[in-house]
């Protein structure tokens, strides 16, 4: 009897001695899970920082396009100067927004809404510098002009869409006395 009642004791303190210990386990699981999330987070934080940064490169150089497409035929003599000057910084702006567009990507998936804004930036970036880059040997500016219009709007509205998903996504900081 003694070793049957001993046996049943062990087995109860056994039983509850796992039991303490899975809840352990799953409590500092969620732990785990929750540092991770905001490390990801934080990490996409700076991600979608540095996209906002280049977005704004990317803005000066969309209106530098836009003004040199708008004056190319009352500057005919020196545009081929300006094409350059205009084109390659807007070239460099193009690869970045595609180079962090591949990250959010990766991070988010291709669906995502903000990996789509970011893509539609890029690709009308791309598209305004490669109007811009055969300015020089255009005889119709306003086709030109036209395209490049296009795809300014297009890279003003993928812009927008990339912030307010940014925002809706990794949300903004409200610092203690800021007004709401």
């Amino acid at each position: 009897m003694t070793i049957y009642t001993t046996s049943r004791r062990l087995s109860a303190e056994t039983d509850r001695q796992k039991r303490e210990l899975d809840a352990r386990s799953e409590g500092q699981k969620r732990q785990l899970d929750h540092a991770r999330e905001l490390a990801d987070l934080t990490d996409l934080r700076l991600l979608l920082d540095e996209f906002a940064v280049a977005l704004d490169r990317g803005r000066s150089a969309r209106d530098d396009m836009v003004l040199l497409a708008q004056t190319a035929r009352h500057i005919r003599s020196t545009l081929e100067q300006q094409v350059k000057e205009k084109a390659d910084p807007a070239k460099e702006i193009g690869l970045q927004l595609l180079a962090l567009t591949m990250r959010l990507q990766v991070r988010l998936g291709g669906n995502d809404s903000i990996a789509v804004a970011a893509q539609g930036t890029a690709t009308a970036m791309h598209a305004m510098w490669q109007q811009v880059e055969l300015l020089d040997m255009q005889q119709d500016f306003a086709a030109s002009l036209e395209l490049i219009g296009r795809a300014a709007d297009d890279f003003t509205r993928s812009s927008t869409a990339f912030i307010e998903a940014a925002v809706r996504r990794a949300g903004t900081v409200r610092f203690e006395g800021a007004s709401p």
